[in-house]
């Protein structure tokens, strides 16, 4: 069972069957020593944590908001805007733009939180090089490192 409470399936593993279907999609995944509800306050926290996390995101802006979804207008370095829907459920987000995937899924595992992210770009160039690159990957390993340090001293913040 999930957080939730019902027989949908584990989040993490979600992110994984996700990744199965979009080659060449990236994905990391971390134990990380804070609390499942300090690390999803830090996932989901778009417009104040994501551009704290997201190392190619200078600036998130909310333009609609409902109970499940989200639509933002995302700044990406170099001044590029980037549009999307975002759902969320507890240990379950994806975000979709015309040109990007970007996922997490989050479950407690004791008093820390399994943490996986996956990140997908819609291209045909992606399509056509299957194996994510190792720098990709690293990337993905820095910002599940920057969302345990702030999900771990959310007093600095």
């Amino acid at each position: 069972m999930n957080r939730a409470g019902d027989d949908s399936l584990d989040p993490v593993l979600r992110l994984h069957v996700l990744a199965a279907a979009l080659p060449g999609s990236v994905v990391a995944e971390r134990t990380v020593e804070a609390p499942f509800d300090q690390v999803w306050r830090v996932v989901t926290d778009l417009e104040t944590m994501a551009p704290r996390y997201e190392t190619n995101v200078t600036a998130i802006e909310v333009i609609e908001r409902t109970p499940k979804r989200v639509r933002i207008v995302a700044t990406l370095r170099g001044g590029h805007f980037e549009e999307m829907d975002a759902r969320f459920e507890p240990g379950w987000s994806l975000m979709q733009s015309r040109s990007f995937i970007i996922a997490f899924g989050a479950r407690p595992v004791g008093i820390h939180t399994q943490l996986a992210h996956l990140e997908h770009r819609r291209t045909s160039e992606s399509a056509q090089n299957l194996e994510p690159s190792h720098r990709a990957y690293e990337t993905l390993l820095r910002e599940l490192e920057a969302i345990e340090n702030l999900a771990a001293h959310p007093d600095r913040y």
